[in-house]
């Protein structure tokens, strides 16, 4: 949908949504009915109105994009920060219904932001010959199927979805576990406090870090998952509240290497016109980490304690970062199909041939206009000179 209709509509609307369904949640009085707004009509206006953010910085920033990202995801840091205390201060003094009106307006700040969205490519607007001739109205109206079949997208997808699964175990259960050690409740939200510090911290210099050009994005992104990974298949080793302060403080510092790079990251392997579509694949599949918490609790349900819960999250974290080892070996491939791409039969390609004079000497230009299935957009190969081609209105670059 930001593809079609802008980044500013889609976000306006997702936060016009999140009002809405926030407000109608303030009036619930069964269980049922807050499934309905609370759950899914905020998870669809939330996920209208962070989808286009991230994309609007792969748009804007080329140099530091992933310095932008960081100073955005930080955002999330933050306002974890703040809401945690606010929401117990208001339940506390004007009851949660209120507290959930006070806060839908509050998210008016996000329809008033909304407006600040100014995309550098009109909605609609037809960047490429190539994707004229390959994307039919109904074919690329919201979702580009064909990057289903680039592996290296599916390992990314399939690496990503592996982690997330138990991502957010800890967020949710580390204060009971405190409480389950002896740890009272007031002191145990304490360590989430930290967490979130380190982590809105570490974001920004993450970003700044990651800007370098000597530095591998891919590996910095292993590095974050494997810490994160091993952090939660030690948490039963900590007992005690400093050692427990100490998780978090470390936790935010690794989650934050990986969290600013899933949409850089993105970004850098598919490319910045199947960047939209790509992202938005990438959010649902990351949606499985919503039954991370759930499979913890029945965990606790069955043994009596989180760890199984923990542990579990940690070993599919360290098992992500060996699928994400493979991404280079795809990328490798990728490129040798490609080049092969010349041999293909006559019948998946449509080709013209035009001569160009430059010294008295005939060059061969061959255009190839890709089908559907195979959308990435090909620069023009120079059968002699090895010049290259422009896709943006035809213009040659010498």
């Amino acid at each position: 949908m930001t593809e079609k209709f802008g980044a500013r509509i889609v976000s306006i609307l997702g936060s016009i949504l999140i009002i809405v369904s926030i407000v109608g949640s303030s009036y619930a009085s069964k269980l049922d009915f807050l499934f309905l707004t609370h759950g899914v009509l905020t998870g669809i206006g939330s996920s209208f109105a962070f989808t286009p953010g991230m994309i609007m910085i792969s748009q804007y920033f080329t140099t530091q994009r992933s310095l932008a990202t960081g100073i955005v995801m930080s955002g999330g840091a933050a306002g974890a920060l703040v809401q945690t205390r606010l929401h117990q201060y208001l339940i506390r003094t004007v009851g949660w219904r209120q507290s959930m009106r006070i806060f839908a307006g509050i998210m008016g700040i996000s329809v008033v932001a909304g407006f600040a969205y100014k995309p550098l490519n009109p909605p609609g607007h037809s960047r490429s010959v190539v994707e004229n001739l390959s994307t039919s109205p109904i074919k690329g109206f919201i979702v580009d199927l064909g990057l289903w079949k680039d592996r290296v997208f599916l390992i990314w997808v399939f690496a990503n979805g592996l982690a997330k699964f138990g991502f957010f175990i800890p967020y949710v259960h580390l204060i009971n576990h405190g409480v389950q050690l002896g740890i009272p409740f007031e002191l145990a939200t304490n360590i989430m406090l930290v967490l979130g510090m380190s982590s809105f911290i570490s974001r920004i210099i993450f970003g700044r870090i990651c800007n370098s050009s000597r530095i591998n994005r891919l590996y910095i992104n292993q590095g974050s998952v494997f810490t994160v990974g091993l952090l939660y298949l030690l948490i039963p080793l900590f007992k005690t509240f400093g050692s427990l302060v100490a998780f978090g403080l470390f936790l935010g510092i690794a989650d934050a290497g990986n969290y600013i790079l899933l949409p850089v990251l993105t970004f850098d392997l598919m490319g910045s016109e199947r960047m939209a579509v790509a992202w938005g694949f990438m959010l649902t599949v990351n949606s499985i980490s919503c039954y991370g918490p759930p499979f913890a609790g029945w965990m606790y349900d069955m043994y009596g304690s989180y760890n199984l819960g923990f542990i579990v999250a940690g070993a599919l974290n360290v098992a992500s970062v060996f699928v994400l080892a493979l991404i280079p070996w795809a990328k490798r491939s990728s490129m040798q199909n490609r080049k092969s791409i010349l041999s293909v039969s006559m019948n998946e390609t449509t080709h013209e041939i035009k001569p160009w004079i430059d010294n008295n000497t005939m060059e061969y230009y061959v255009f190839f206009f890709y089908s559907y299935r195979d959308r990435e957009q090909h620069n023009m190969y120079n059968m002699s000179q090895g010049q290259t081609f422009s896709n943006q209105n035809c213009k040659w670059i010498p």
